[in-house]
């Protein structure tokens, strides 16, 4: 055979053994696919009790403090308990006899919702003592599923058979259940929607409440003698200003581009993002040359610019007396150059 020959028989066992692979590779993937779809298809809505899930919810149900007023037997016998009962508050007991008609669906909703499910009890007691003990049936940073989970865990705590006993009850009340999971992958309760909580203001609006605008130039005016000899005044003005002003307005009041922090503000879908979700972003003010500004053409206005309700208010800077505003105003024009 020659060496042609060798080289092509080569060639050929190769491509038989990756076509072998190939289609071994594409069974087993199928058979894989067949088998998940089989399980997705099998898997049960999140609302619907299975032992892995009361399982789960007695986990939940510690992490989640629960025990604080309910007890570690369920029995609304907890540290809290004498705390709660003196304020107005009967830690529910999830031993004995299911009560008529209650569900896991109303267990869900009193974690999910506690001022619109306790709205009674609300109504009878103050407010710190409702947002000390209810209020911590809010659980936003769990999901659905644990949620439901703490949910079945405690209504399977009760006696005999709670789920046949009050099966007309919870088959009428997971009707608005499975409506609901019907259209949402999350039951949104005791909170605001996404789609209609408040944005943040622009990043121009609260800029246009400052002193200067971010994309402002900064000037950079000669630093004469005279605002050299300010800088180094003793006086209460300039000892006031090094102290609480100096930070963002710099040495000679000549401005910072590392100015005030506005926080954390809405930016809107980012490009790769399709789904509308609002993106935080840091975001910071420039803060311009002193000498430039009209925030300080009297000490009215220098007031406004850092007092009481202005958009950059200074809170070391509002207790200031009359006199000490005006020393501060004064100093500021001689280091400005005004």
């Amino acid at each position: 055979m020659s060496f042609n020959s060798k080289r092509n028989e080569k060639k050929m066992k190769v491509i038989r053994t990756i076509n072998t692979t190939h289609t071994a590779g594409t069974l087993l993937l199928a058979v894989a696919l067949s088998l998940s779809a089989a399980a997705c298809a099998g898997e049960k809505p999140v609302y619907v009790s299975t032992p892995d899930k009361v399982y789960t919810g007695s986990i939940y149900y510690v992490q989640a403090e629960c025990t604080s007023c309910h007890g570690g037997e369920w029995d609304g016998n907890g540290p809290e308990t004498k705390n709660m009962k003196a304020a107005g508050f009967n830690p529910t007991s999830f031993t004995g006899e299911v009560p008529a008609e209650k569900t896991p669906v109303d267990y869900f909703k009193s974690i999910s919702d506690p001022a619109q499910y306790f709205a009674a009890t609300k109504a009878k007691v103050s407010e710190a003592d409702f947002n000390r003990f209810v209020g911590k049936h809010t659980h936003h940073n769990m999901t659905d599923r644990a949620r439901w989970a703490i949910a079945h865990f405690l209504f399977s705590r009760h006696s005999g058979d709670p789920y046949s006993k009050n099966k007309s009850a919870i088959d009428e009340k997971m009707k608005e259940v499975k409506t609901v999971y019907a259209e949402k992958r999350r039951w949104e309760l005791g909170y605001t929607p996404i789609a209609q909580k408040s944005t943040t203001p622009s990043l121009d609006e609260m800029i246009s409440k400052s002193l200067g605008r971010a994309d402002d130039e900064l000037s950079m005016p000669s630093v004469t003698d005279e605002r050299k000899t300010a800088a180094v005044e003793t006086g209460t003005g300039a000892s006031i200003y090094r102290t609480d002003c100096r930070s963002c307005h710099g040495e000679f009041a000549e401005g910072s581009v590392e100015g005030p922090s506005l926080g954390l503000l809405n930016q809107g879908p980012s490009i790769e993002n399709d789904k509308g979700i609002n993106r935080r972003t840091m975001a910071y003010v420039s803060v311009p040359d002193l000498s430039l500004t009209a925030g300080i053409n009297s000490i009215g206005d220098f007031k406004k610019a850092h007092g009481d309700n202005s958009s950059m208010m200074v809170p070391s800077i509002q207790n200031l007396s009359d006199s000490e505003w005006q020393d501060l105003y004064n100093y500021t024009k001689r280091l400005s150059g005004r």
